[in-house]
């Protein structure tokens, strides 16, 4: 049953103005990161990994937690339009199976997007930032940490999209969520 739920939900993402957001929004970090690398090339002289602060600073503070509530909002929002609702609490689905399934086609395009990052970085890299070589292997598992990392978003952004039926304030909840956690760092309370 499990399976048929996350078809169910990968069939809903196909055509979908979702793709145009897993598109821009990590590109709109990548120009902001390789401009940004670009104007202090006098003060960050490590290469590709002071690029990689860059990235990180505009698309994991900014951007990562939104667009997965994004994600979520848009997969819920679809529930919620019209009598969708009744028809899923009269299926013959358990709701565990709905929420799980909405659960990995969300982290498949977290997994994704973390993708479609690395080739953005790669490329800002090479032809953006000039930079020799290629970029060192670690990144990748700093982007599968964001994934391991976002499984707790995820989560939380279902949630409430599941509970909140307006699309935009589960999305403007993950934005506060990700500039308190910026403040909290700058606090030096990153750790809570």
């Amino acid at each position: 049953m499990l399976l048929r739920c996350i078809r169910a939900e990968n069939r809903k993402l196909r055509r979908s103005p979702i793709w145009l957001l897993f598109l821009a929004v990590p590109a709109i970090s990548a120009v902001y990161g390789t401009f940004n690398f670009n104007m202090n090339l006098g003060i960050l002289t490590h290469g590709w990994y002071d690029l990689w602060t860059q990235y990180t600073l505009f698309y994991a503070i900014f951007f990562f937690a939104p667009l997965i509530g994004v994600y979520a909002a848009y997969l819920w929002r679809l529930e919620h339009r019209g009598h969708n609702w009744n028809l899923i609490m009269t299926a013959p689905v358990r709701p565990f199976c709905l929420y799980f399934a909405k659960f990995c086609v969300v982290t498949n395009m977290t997994v994704l997007t973390q993708a479609w990052l690395l080739v953005l970085f790669v490329m800002g890299g090479k032809f953006g930032a000039g930079l020799a070589g290629f970029p060192p292997p670690e990144i990748v598992l700093w982007l599968l940490r964001g994934v391991i990392g976002g499984l707790a978003i995820i989560a939380l952004q279902l949630l409430l999209s599941m509970v909140i039926r307006n699309f935009a304030l589960p999305v403007l909840i993950a934005l506060e969520g990700s500039v308190a956690g910026l403040l909290a760092v700058g606090k030096d309370y990153g750790l809570y």
